[in-house]
Order: structure tokens, then C-alpha cells, then sequence
């Protein structure tokens, strides 16, 4: 979870219950700079998992290529 707010200071107590999930930015560019990363690393991760996944197919196709005639 990414809380914008004015003050930090003002949700730290709320914020201790959720703190393995939270993080509170009170500056413009340093949520932005860390929602990039966030969404950098998440892009990644998916693409390794379709780049394994065409890989299974491309083998699993493989097996059924016969040649013809």
C-alpha cells in the first residue's frame, strides 16, 4: 500500500499495524521513483514466467512434429 500524504508523522501510529504493507511517502517524486521500480520489477517477473511458459509449449510442440509424407 502507497500512502501520499502531507505529513509522515501523522500516520506512523497507524501505519505500525501495517507495516510489512505500507509505505508512506510525503513527497511526490520519491512515490513515483519507488511505484516505478515496483511496477518495473513486477513487469519483470511476469515476463520471465510467459518466456518459461513458451518455452514449455515450444518443447511440448516439439513432441508432436512429425515430418510428412
Amino acid at each position: 500500500i502507497f500512502l501520499f500524504c502531507g505529513s509522515v508523522s501523522a500516520y506512523t501510529e497507524w501505519a505500525m499495524d501495517y507495516c510489512d504493507k505500507v509505505m508512506i511517502f510525503d513527497h511526490g517524486d520519491d512515490l513515483l521513483e519507488r511505484l516505478g521500480k515496483d511496477i518495473q520489477s513486477r513487469l519483470r517477473e511476469q515476463a520471465t514466467l510467459c518466456l518459461k511458459r513458451a518455452d514449455e509449449y515450444k518443447q511440448r510442440a516439439l513432441q508432436y512434429k512429425r515430418p510428412c509424407g
